[in-house]
């Protein structure tokens, strides 16, 4: 305080304000204050005396402006919108962006700042880089809600914030779905079911969608059947189900009363789709059977039967059945296939029947393991019914023909007497010696010839095949066959010449 004169007298005690919102005073009242710049702007200080007279007095005009980033708020929008980033759930299938906006000491908004970003806990992609901004677009996600974490950007040393926390859910099904039902085949008597399970049902980051996504599951031709479960949704157009647990769906088909092939449809939306046939009230091929386990290429007359099904009440009309066979490839043109004739041309419905075939190997067929397999088909009153795959099928494996050839005539003795006894001779026989895959032979007779020049002087010797001979000569293989000689008393004298026929069959022709 001062006179009239402006000598100083003694601190007065004051009332104290702020003219203009640019910050706080410590104290309201007293000889003195302490000024705290805030917001940014231009005031100043007004002290008021208690004595009116007196009056008041301001201190100059007083700018306030902006301090150095001392913290960050992670918000939902940019320019100090939004609001600071809660926690949330969201889906593999969406993206969020996260704004840093930065403050002085005194709260005034400085603008977004540039701030490095990282992630805490399970969120996948890892967040990284550098920016005001940051887009989130997750690929990992789990139904159980165990993918979660907090976004952070960090400007500095101790300055930094997070996000709430974030969880990831599963997007939506996507992509081609397989169904598998069992049994594949069903009676058309309104019924039988088979119940269908889906392959694992993924969303489009490959996440595992959970359970509760909801399908559209249909039949064509809708009178061939219908699903048991109930609509899961019946404000929705369609019949509604939805995945398990396992991300599956499994649901149970009831056949109808009418025979053939209904086609069973799932699908949510266009993202996610998949179809499976079943096969009611027709035909079953239960076995395929034949008796050779080996065959040889140019071979015919093998008998081979086929066992088939009406799995419905009704009579199946026209019936026609053929023959399969697969190799590495379809080797179905390697073979030449009859039908007896006396397949049945019906069957009842509720019974079996037996077809038979006769099957020609073709010289050329593939040396190989065959799997013989059938189809039939038929119709119920004009309704085509078929199948295509047997129960139980049978094999065989192709070879090469049996060639019998004579190797080699061995005689113990080079010169023998007129009337000379229990001379050893020795055959060696081969069937196909050195080829692979040739089938064996079954060995009839073995008949040694002696001749001198063009004369067959066979009737001068009496020949005893030995016991124990072979009668069957694998494929790749070579046998000794053993004699013993006697030497007529009328014998011709001079050089004779030993030889040997071989006659024999194919093994694989006796097997047919």
């Amino acid at each position: 305080g001062f006179d009239g004169d402006n000598n100083y007298i003694a601190d007065e005690a004051v009332t104290w304000n702020v003219d203009g919102p640019i910050g706080n005073l410590n104290s309201n009242s007293g000889t003195s204050t302490t000024f705290t710049a805030q917001t940014e702007g231009t005031g100043s200080i007004r002290a008021v005396h208690p004595n009116a007279a007196i009056g008041s007095a301001n201190s100059g005009a007083i700018r306030v402006n902006l301090g150095q980033v001392s913290r960050i708020v992670l918000r939902t929008a940019p320019n100090n919108g939004g609001q600071e980033y809660p926690g949330q759930t969201m889906t593999a299938d969406q993206q969020i962006t996260v704004y840093a906006a930065g403050y002085d000491v005194g709260n005034n908004y400085l603008g977004d700042v540039s701030v490095t970003w990282s992630r805490t806990g399970s969120l996948a992609p890892p967040a990284s880089g550098t920016g005001s901004s940051f887009t989130f677009s997750p690929t990992a996600a789990a139904a159980d809600g165990s993918v979660n974490g907090r976004l952070v950007g960090t400007y500095g040393p101790g300055i930094f914030d997070e996000t709430g926390l974030i969880t990831v859910f599963p997007g939506v099904p996507k992509g081609s779905i397989s169904l598998t039902p069992v049994p594949s085949n069903l009676p058309a008597d309104g019924v039988a079911t088979s119940v269908f399970t889906s392959s694992i049902i993924k969303d489009g980051d490959g996440n595992d969608v959970g359970s509760g996504k909801f399908f559209t599951v249909s039949i064509s031709p809708t009178a061939f059947g219908s699903i048991v479960e109930p609509d899961a949704d019946s404000e929705t157009a369609g019949h509604q189900i939805t995945t398990n647990a396992t991300s599956r769906l499994q649901f149970t088909f009831r056949a109808g009363t009418l025979g053939g092939q209904a086609t069973v449809n799932v699908s949510a939306g266009l993202s996610a789709n998949g179809s499976q046939q079943i096969t009611l009230g027709s035909l079953s091929i239960t076995s395929i059977s034949t008796n050779p386990q080996f065959v040889t290429q140019g071979q015919s007359g093998i008998n081979v039967s086929m066992a088939v099904q009406n799995l419905g009440t009704a009579t199946i009309q026209n019936i026609i059945g053929n023959l399969t066979f697969l190799g590495t490839v379809d080797r179905t043109s390697d073979y030449s296939v009859t039908a007896g004739a006396g397949n049945p041309n019906q069957i009842l419905g509720n019974t079996s029947a037996t077809l038979s075939f006769t099957v020609s190997v073709n010289p050329g067929a593939a040396l190989e393991l065959i799997t013989l397999n059938g189809t039939i088909a038929g119709d119920i009153s004009g309704t085509p019914v078929s199948a295509n795959n047997a129960g139980n099928k049978d094999t065989w494996t192709v070879q090469r023909p049996a060639n019998l050839t004579v190797q080699s005539v061995t005689a113990v003795r080079d010169t023998v007497s007129r009337g000379q006894t229990n001379l050893a001779v020795t055959v060696r026989i081969a069937n196909n010696l050195g080829i692979s895959n040739s089938a064996g032979a079954t060995v009839d007779s073995v008949r040694l010839h002696f001749r001198q020049g063009p004369l067959d002087k066979t009737g001068d010797y009496i020949v005893a095949a030995n016991a124990g001979n072979p009668t069957i000569i694998a494929g790749n293989d070579a046998r000794d066959f053993t004699f013993t000689v006697n030497v007529g008393l009328g014998a011709t004298l001079g050089a004779i010449t030993l030889d040997a026929e071989v006659y024999g069959k194919d093994a694989n022709e006796l097997a047919a």
